[in-house]
Parts: C-alpha cells; sequence; structure tokens
C-alpha cells in the first residue's frame, strides 16, 4: 500500500470518492476518512489508527486503469 502526499480533496476529485466518515466496527467512533491510499489498481481513502487495531481501519476504494475497465465490464456491460 501506499500513501500518496496529496491534498485529499484533490484525490477525492480525481478518482470521484466521496470524503466523509466512517464508523470503526469495534469502538463505533466516527472517523474522517481522509487518508489517501493506493493499491495495484485500486485508489481509495482510510481512516487513521485509533487504537483498535489495524483489522478496524476502515477504507473505501474504487477500482482504476485495467481493474476499472473489468468491473466496468462486469458490472455494466461496457467495455
Amino acid at each position: 500500500m501506499i500513501y500518496p502526499d496529496t491534498d485529499p480533496k484533490e484525490w477525492a476529485e480525481t478518482h470521484k470518492i466521496e470524503l466523509k466518515e466512517r464508523q470503526c466496527v469495534k469502538c463505533k467512533k466516527m472517523f474522517p476518512c481522509d487518508i489517501p491510499i493506493a493499491l495495484k489498481g485500486y485508489r481509495g481513502f482510510q481512516i487513521k489508527e485509533h487504537g483498535c487495531g489495524e483489522e478496524f481501519i476502515r477504507s473505501v476504494m474504487v477500482p482504476v486503469g485495467e481493474n476499472k475497465e473489468k468491473w466496468d465490464k462486469a458490472l455494466f456491460g461496457e467495455n
């Protein structure tokens, strides 16, 4: 996973991701989901580490590049 040093608002606009809060499944607290992240074929945001453990760090991702094309074809029949 890569943490790009970029403005979250620009990252959200570029990848068409809504910036909003997400709830931790363990502690039920709300956290801004505004830390830009990149994985091969995906871009998104995650919440900060807050003491509940790595397995409870929420994130939201969207496909990009080749993965986006595969999802578009599977979901919408688009090539």
